[in-house]
């Protein structure tokens, strides 16, 4: 924190808001020797590469040229009409997770409960930011279906609820009655993420808990990551208009500007919305069909796949029970069959699974290649 009486607060926004937003707005600027959106570089000229002296970040209307167009692919994807203070362009997911999370904290969030399985990062992210994180535990007897009342019963003054969907490490859908029952046990004020990053349908399956209709619903969702194609690093957050501020200037703070390359990429993608969709299309179909291989050579063994139906993130629940074993030491047996087998595994600690005394999970990729995906269910069967 800096000493007050050695160092003036960082007022950058109020200054701006006071003195020079307008100015900018209007056009009617004699010089601008501070800003950063218009560099010239002399290596840019030499190298031939002028355009890539831009630096391309989601503050104000600094994405102006390619955020339009992108904006009417989200809105076909989601068939809502966004406006354009209602989506933040960011590099990622991981990179969304963590600029909502700081943006949660300046709203006073003081509390984020997790459905499980879920991803680690945004846990980790969470509680390095000094929020209370509370994993609410999920079981495959009851459908992996999370209890609200656990929710009902926090103390906090404003809480958010952060759930995924496809649900992270099942590959299933969310039911859209569980989000309404999400959103009738938090007030207002209180907040619904959901991580959707691994998302395959288009429209997607969440669409109608819009922004408009619901503040508090936050979503931060991958275009690329669904299809398989990690290259491209741009994702997107869909937010209330309100919220806009915060979320530019958090973007500011946690991740900067946007790869020039992977925005391009993105442009291009999305002149043809139709094209989008039949991409997502096939990847779905191939994740689906390597699942359907997956259980039909998991019938009659000890391996049971989830019913992985969206994304590419499913597992395989491993029946312990005849070890006649405690979870830890059965958990311990099978570990030493994975590892006498060459096979590393992703097991259901790693993907904050609740504790099932008579079963363990493993993590599949379902757009590994066929030697490893096939190959290692193939192994996992022959436990015994």
């Amino acid at each position: 924190m800096a000493q007050t009486k050695t160092f003036l607060k960082d007022d950058y926004e109020r200054i701006n808001k006071k003195y020079f937003n307008q100015l900018r707005k209007d056009d009617r600027i004699n010089a601008d020797p501070s800003y950063w959106f218009n560099p010239e570089s002399t290596v840019s000229h030499i190298l031939g590469i002028e355009y890539l002296q831009k630096y391309n970040s989601d503050f104000n209307s600094g994405l102006n040229f390619f955020k339009d167009r992108i904006i009417k692919l989200v809105e076909k994807w989601d068939n809502f009409d966004f406006c354009y203070d209602s989506i933040t362009l960011c590099n990622s997911v991981t990179s969304g997770s963590l600029v909502i999370l700081s943006s949660l904290k300046l709203l006073g969030v003081e509390e984020i409960f997790f459905e499980t399985p879920a991803y680690f990062a945004s846990i980790e992210q969470a509680e390095k930011l000094g929020f209370k994180t509370t994993l609410l535990p999920t079981y495959s007897h009851n459908d992996f279906k999370m209890d609200v009342k656990l929710i009902e019963n926090s103390s906090s003054r404003r809480k958010a609820v952060w759930i995924t969907q496809p649900k992270f490490a099942l590959g299933s859908n969310q039911k859209k009655a569980d989000i309404e029952e999400i959103l009738n046990s938090i007030r207002k004020e209180d907040f619904l993420v959901i991580d959707e990053a691994t998302e395959q349908f288009f429209p997607s399956v969440l669409n109608e808990f819009n922004c408009k209709k619901h503040k508090n619903v936050i979503k931060v969702r991958s275009f690329f990551k669904g299809m398989g194609i990690n290259g491209p690093r741009i994702s997107f957050i869909i937010h209330s208009k309100e919220l806009r501020d915060i979320f530019r200037i958090e973007i500011e703070k946690m991740q900067g500007s946007i790869d020039y390359f992977s925005l391009n990429f993105l442009f291009k993608i999305a002149s043809d919305v139709d094209r989008f969709e039949l991409m997502l299309k096939v990847a779905n179909e191939q994740v689906v069909g390597n699942f359907k291989t997956i259980e039909k050579i998991s019938v009659g063994t000890l391996v049971t796949p989830s019913k992985l139906i969206n994304g590419y993130i499913g597992s395989v629940q491993i029946d312990l029970s005849h070890l006649k074993m405690k979870h830890l030491k059965a958990r311990e047996t099978f570990l030493k069959f994975c590892h006498k087998n060459k096979l590393p595994v992703i097991i259901g600690s790693n993907m904050n699974f609740a504790i099932e005394e008579q079963k363990e999970f493993v993590r599949l990729n379902c757009f590994n290649q066929h030697e490893d995906l096939f190959k290692g269910v193939e192994i996992l069967s022959k436990f015994s």
